[in-house]
């Protein structure tokens, strides 16, 4: 790796990544769909990355962001079918001032922690609330310092992300005890459990819950800091009672209008829906399962997730088995370039999530990452059926041979 010194969070997050806006998900080692069959490591890595998956699909915080993603590929469509003369990368792409606003709300809530190692020590914890102004409105957010004989040693904004990689983290460590992430971001709802209420940490699970409903808020940092305070009086109720005494009677602000969990949750995966349908060319069927079991979910006020890990009859492979078998799986790569696509009913691979990788490929192009180069290449060229050419390099549009490219490129309705 070119004696690249590797800090603690890179060689954390190189273990695997999911991407949210196509469903996405890739480990740095080895998947198989017999989950007992993995090693610790790579089976902690894909519980970790699952986690973001079904963040994705079951938040609010997640099916917003891939709202915007089609919100923002929509636009980039609609100004590549304008221009006269077609190039990639796309530059100076105009996104709908309304689009724009909503994107710098999420990153003004996703926070910013900024920690990359555990070379620090500190003695207290001091949370602040401040005011951010952003497009001409102001967003309060929390504001936390790490405090050392009286010097502050770290300083990060509390949110989304810190939420988002906490959660995963408070699950994966319930399969692999073994790791030993940063602190920041990955152990930070710990921290604020710790300074509100400690008991909290005497049951993880319930850590686990709060954070799926603080991801239910756009402002999920203030969220979670409100629920935390609020659980001081509730330390008898077991995870799940809690959880579903929050969802149902934990209001949040949106739009001037006042939210049950619940209800802003329901609300939120309906336009998801909708958005995807509209957006993608291919017949939504493993979405629209994945969504219906999320949808029955929030009616029957059911956590699978808490449910399942809380059931200790279940081995660990078992209780993945369960939960993946209620929400699917995205699409996995490996190390080795296998790739493992959901199955529709007629176990096929399902077409959406074809369009989907093409899209993935397709955005790189846009944006000219990859000098152009398929990202997809190196699993193809692979392959026992290589059709990979030189259009594979830079004029994916002019391949022959179809492709998950040109699944998306077509999709479009124009060719270069």
């Amino acid at each position: 790796m070119n004696h690249k010194i590797i800090n603690e969070q890179e060689e954390y997050e190189l273990r695997g990544y999911y991407s949210p806006s196509f469903f996405y998900m890739y480990i740095n080692g080895e998947f198989n769909i017999d989950y007992s069959k993995m090693s610790s490591i790579d089976f902690g890595t894909f519980v970790h990355e699952y986690i973001h998956y079904i963040q994705n699909i079951a938040t609010v915080v997640g099916l917003t962001s891939s709202q915007n993603y089609f919100l923002v590929m929509r636009s980039y469509k609609e100004y590549f079918q304008t221009l006269e003369t077609k190039s990639l990368p796309l530059i100076d792409v105009p996104i709908l001032p309304t689009i724009k606003s909503n994107l710098n709300k999420f990153q003004t809530y996703k926070g910013n922690p900024n920690s990359s190692s555990n070379d620090f020590s500190f003695d207290k914890l001091e949370i602040n609330i401040i005011s951010k102004e952003v497009d001409g409105k102001k967003y309060t957010i929390p504001l936390i310092d790490l405090v050392k004989n009286d010097n502050i040693v770290n300083q990060f904004e509390f949110g989304v992300s810190c939420i988002k990689e906490s959660q995963a983290h408070l699950i994966q460590e319930m399969f692999d005890k073994h790791i030993t992430p940063p602190i920041i971001p990955y152990k930070s709802v710990e921290l604020i459990c710790e300074k509100i209420n400690p008991k909290l940490l005497d049951d993880k699970l319930k850590i686990v819950g709060l954070c799926s409903l603080a991801l239910c808020s756009p402002n999920s940092g203030m969220l979670f800091i409100e629920l935390v305070e609020r659980s001081v009086n509730d330390n008898k109720l077991t995870a799940i009672d809690l959880y579903k005494n929050y969802y149902n009677s934990h209001n949040i602000t949106f739009q001037n209008k006042k939210w049950t969990i619940k209800d802003f949750l329901s609300y939120v995966v309906e336009i998801n829906y909708k958005t995807m349908d509209s957006y993608l060319n291919s017949e939504l069927k493993h979405f629209k399962r994945v969504y219906d079991n999320v949808i029955w979910e929030i009616k029957n006020e059911r956590s699978i997730v808490l449910e399942t890990l809380n059931d200790s009859t279940k081995s660990l492979s078992e209780k993945m088995g369960i939960i993946t078998e209620f929400y699917g799986i995205p699409t996995i790569r490996s190390r080795s370039n296998t790739i493992t696509f959901p199955m529709g009913e007629d176990s096929k691979i399902s077409d959406e999530m074809i369009e989907l990788l093409g899209n993935n490929i397709l955005f790189s192009r846009l944006i000219g990452s990859n000098n152009g180069i398929c990202t997809l290449y190196p699993i193809c060229s692979s392959c026992n059926e290589n059709n990979t050419d030189d259009n594979c390099f830079e004029n994916q549009w002019l391949r022959e041979h179809n492709c998950p490219f040109l699944e998306a490129w077509n999709g479009w309705n124009k060719s270069m």
